[in-house]
This record gives structure tokens, sequence and C-alpha cells, in this order.
């Protein structure tokens, strides 16, 4: 069941860490997914999630489709996902 809320970006990206802290990383990608527009903050709870479910490979195949400077995003600040990424995965070592 939808929401009026879900429209909102914030609170969408709200309900995708959560389905991700909840392991329903299938629910956390299909509200990415339905996003119209994907902000920073979305794509970096949508690589959290899969990087705390295990799913280091993913993540890192998302974050390199995900907009950065040169490839898509004008503003894109601080590389937040890129953050989350290196400091996340030291689980690989």
């Amino acid at each position: 069941m939808k929401s009026s809320f879900e429209r909102y970006p914030v609170v969408r990206t709200a309900m995708i860490s959560r389905c991700a802290r909840l392991g329903e990383m299938g629910n956390a990608l299909l509200l990415f997914d339905e996003m119209p527009e994907r902000d920073i903050p979305s794509w970096s709870a949508v690589i959290a999630g899969r990087i705390l479910n295990g799913l280091f490979s993913e993540a890192i195949s998302l974050f390199r489709v995900s907009p950065s400077p040169g490839r898509g995003a004008e503003l894109w600040p601080g590389r937040v996902p890129e953050l989350c990424v290196r400091s996340d995965c030291r689980a690989l070592r």
C-alpha cells in the first residue's frame, strides 16, 4: 500500500534505509527503482544498504553507475557514496 508521503524523496530515502536495516533489500531496491528523481541521500542509502547486507560487489557496481561530477551530476558534494563504499568495504580485506 502506497502512501501520499512516498512522493517526497526524503520519505522514500528513509523507507529505503529502513528496509535495508531490516534485511529487505528487495523492497529497498524496488523503492529506489521507482523513484522518479534520485538524489545524493537516496543513492547513498541504497549503496549503504547493500553494504550493510553483505552485498559488497553489488554496492561497488551501483557506486560505479551513480552520478558524480563528470558523469551526469553537476552537484555531488562531499563524495558521500564514495566514502560510504570505502569505509564499509573494509570488511573485504
